[in-house]
């Protein structure tokens, strides 16, 4: 059965992956009727591959002194940033504008996603660890289900309110996804640790209600 952890880790998959799926179809929207050099173009698009490749490695470090549910905030408010940035550069005419800017904020999106991948992934395994192979492959279909909203939803609002309200409202959504998720997370820890007494020797939990 799905417990809150898992409901909570499904739903950070999905979002982030849903977001991800937006630059296939979208993004090369951005520069359309711009002078930008095809190397330049793919620079922005593999800006995103090697932001993950160069910080993936430190990850593990950075979970030990931030902690997962903060890396998690972290990466949703990040990502959600660098979305909203993108749809910001469509009216821009200065094509070295858009093309720092644009490899700035996928460079962004890369590391956010980086950080809720990994520390999604290590969550699944630390606390699911006679499940492990069970968790991986929910993991992976909720990133399937995610590029499917993406592609479906993202299409729709496209098609309906154009190129910057699509990044805007998946966008905005990250954002508020993150304090929902530190939310839950925190009740989760607390339901996990209960109260004090329950964790004490009979002789501690009498001093500390006395």
């Amino acid at each position: 059965m799905c417990d809150s952890t898992q409901l909570v880790l499904y739903v950070i998959i999905i979002f982030s992956n849903s977001v991800y799926a937006l630059a296939a179809p979208l993004l090369p929207l951005l520069f359309d009727g711009m002078e930008l050099p095809g190397t330049w173009v793919g620079l922005i698009f593999s800006m995103y591959s090697i932001a993950m490749i160069l910080v993936s490695p430190a990850l593990g470090a950075v979970l030990d002194v931030v902690g997962q549910s903060n890396l998690l905030a972290i990466g949703l408010f990040a990502m959600g940033a660098a979305i909203l940035g993108l749809g910001c550069l469509k009216d821009s005419q200065d094509n070295l504008t858009v093309f720092t800017s644009a490899l700035f904020f996928r460079a962004i999106q890369g590391i956010a996603s980086a950080s809720l991948n990994t520390t999604c992934y290590a969550i699944a395994a630390n606390k699911y660890p006679e499940q492990t192979e069970y968790m991986v492959g929910m993991l992976e279909a909720m990133s399937g289900i995610g590029l499917i909203v993406g592609f479906m939803g993202g299409s729709y609002i496209f098609a309906t309110l154009g190129f910057e309200m699509t990044y805007f409202v998946f966008g905005g959504m990250l954002p508020v996804v993150a304090v929902i998720v530190r939310i839950a997370f925190g009740c989760i820890d607390s339901q996990a640790n209960g109260p004090l007494e329950q964790h004490l020797l009979p002789e501690e939990s009498a001093a500390v209600t006395a």
